[in-house]
């Protein structure tokens, strides 16, 4: 089904039911994207509208969308154009007209019934059941026109969605990725203080290791020394004796040499 934009419902003279027509569609339409007129195609001048039709439209809590009548120009149709006309007679003089130039379509034969639309006349009551029957025809027609109206605007507001989604994807991961790095970047920092820590560690006891060892080594030194001057001490002391005891021998074994 083609997507219009624009709906015109085309009358004889545009003052009753091309005018009902109008205010239906206008009711219904919601927010979508449509714009709803009524035209006819003999207006020599701007009439009124007919009293009637508009108190029916009152009576049923719809309002009429213009006061006067107007004629069908080229000036109102568009390519995206979809011209209802009440009857048989009149889509083919809207054809004869503009040929080509829109799609053109009987409003009950669009709704899917046949014939042409009932004219109103006499009292309120005439004029109340013409309007159910626009209603219902009006209706109908609309289920068509609204279908790939809607149909876009859910494939619109999906596409809208995912764009959302992958906006909302996209913060997220940039704050996740911006969060990891941070992370990543405290990790290192931690890491680095800890092989810093580690280092002056090491350091510490590698100085600790060499004092150490230099006091080991002293220690050694001064031991080696007080034994080699122990050694020195009993090696004098031994002498020594060994001494006395040979000018004792000396001064037994020569006796005169005493005396003199």
């Amino acid at each position: 089904m083609k997507r219009y934009q624009k709906v015109i419902f085309v009358g004889e003279d545009n003052l009753c039911e091309s005018i009902m027509a109008e205010a239906i569609m206008r009711s219904i339409i919601d927010e979508r994207p449509l714009e709803i007129l009524s035209r006819g195609l003999v207006v020599l001048f701007p009439e009124p509208v007919n009293s009637k039709a508009v108190t029916i439209l009152e009576n049923n809590n719809l309002k009429a969308g213009k006061s006067y009548s107007q004629e069908l120009k080229e000036t109102d149709i568009t390519e995206d154009t979809l011209i209802l006309v009440m009857k048989e007679a009149q889509a083919q003089k809207v054809k004869n007209t503009y040929p080509d130039l829109c799609d053109v379509e009987l409003l009950r034969t669009f709704a899917g019934y046949q014939g042409d639309m009932i004219t109103p006349s006499g009292d309120l009551d005439n004029y109340q059941e013409v309007y159910e029957h626009i209603d219902l025809l009006v209706k109908a027609a609309a289920r068509k026109i609204f279908e790939p109206i809607d149909q876009q605007t859910e494939t619109e507001a999906e596409m809208e969605e995912e764009e959302i989604r992958k906006q909302v994807g996209d913060v997220i991961r940039q704050v996740f990725e911006e969060t990891v790095e941070e992370g990543l970047r405290e990790e290192v920092s931690q890491i680095t203080e800890e092989q810093k820590l580690q280092h002056e560690k090491e350091l510490e006891e590698e100085y600790l290791s060499i004092v150490q060892k230099t006091a080991e080594r002293e220690a050694a030194r001064e031991a080696a020394k007080e034994s080699e001057l122990s050694e020195y001490k009993i090696l004098y002391q031994e002498i020594k004796e060994k001494n006395s005891r040979t000018e004792q021998t000396s001064e037994t074994s020569d006796p005169e040499t005493k005396e003199n």
